[in-house]
């Protein structure tokens, strides 16, 4: 799992994730993941310390946290380098994950997704219900040197488990998810990066 690979280098990985379902429960709630880029932005060495949160979560995003199934383009502030190539807009999907070259409003986890589709960051790639009423929330902050999307007791769709999450993209490359709250714990859900595309089409 992610919590058991700390200071792991993905030197011949182009992915790092982890799936998680009733078989293999969620354990990194508490937890700050870091994950570190080499000098070309194409390799993650990935960490895991005790929580780290950000405590700057900005603003409540409206149509987001009102939407199901949903993305929404999003300025990042500054040029973010992610796996060889370098983005300055992402969009952030109401069920878990932010990705790069177009949004998605898939909420049907799968790993043929997560590694075919476009660039992927996942916190918690499940089927997110931010709709709901009970104070479910996405919040964005961004300055010159972070961006921060925080899923802010989302629950899992026809269910009562919240959830409360965070990605955070700094301008030097390095990124954090931080879990601070995990009921949905056996439903079924993907963590990790990906570069997508068929992973070795797109280094």
């Amino acid at each position: 799992d992610l919590s058991a690979v700390s200071g792991y280098t993905a030197a011949e990985d182009t992915t790092i994730n982890e799936y998680f379902g009733a078989s293999n429960p969620v354990d990194i709630d508490g937890q700050t993941v870091t994950f570190t880029p080499n000098a070309s932005f194409d390799r993650y060495t990935i960490t895991t310390s005790a929580l780290s949160w950000d405590s700057d979560t900005g603003s409540v995003q409206s149509y987001l946290s009102g939407c199901d199934d949903c993305y929404a383009a999003q300025s990042i502030g500054f040029n973010f380098d992610y796996y060889g190539n370098t983005y300055s807009t992402t969009y952030i999907g109401t069920n878990g994950y932010i990705t790069f070259d177009g949004g998605y409003r898939t909420y049907s986890e799968s790993m043929n997704d997560f590694l075919n589709g476009y660039p992927r960051i996942a916190a918690l790639f499940d089927d997110m219900a931010p709709h709901y009423s009970g104070g479910s929330n996405i919040l964005v902050y961004s300055d010159a040197s972070k961006l921060v999307v925080t899923w802010d007791n989302v629950p899992h769709y026809g269910t009562s488990s919240y959830n409360t999450f965070q990605i955070v993209l700094h301008s030097n490359g390095i990124i954090d998810i931080s879990y601070n709250g995990i009921a949905s714990t056996t439903y079924g859900a993907i963590a990790g990066i990906s570069p997508g595309y068929g992973i070795s089409s797109n280094p």
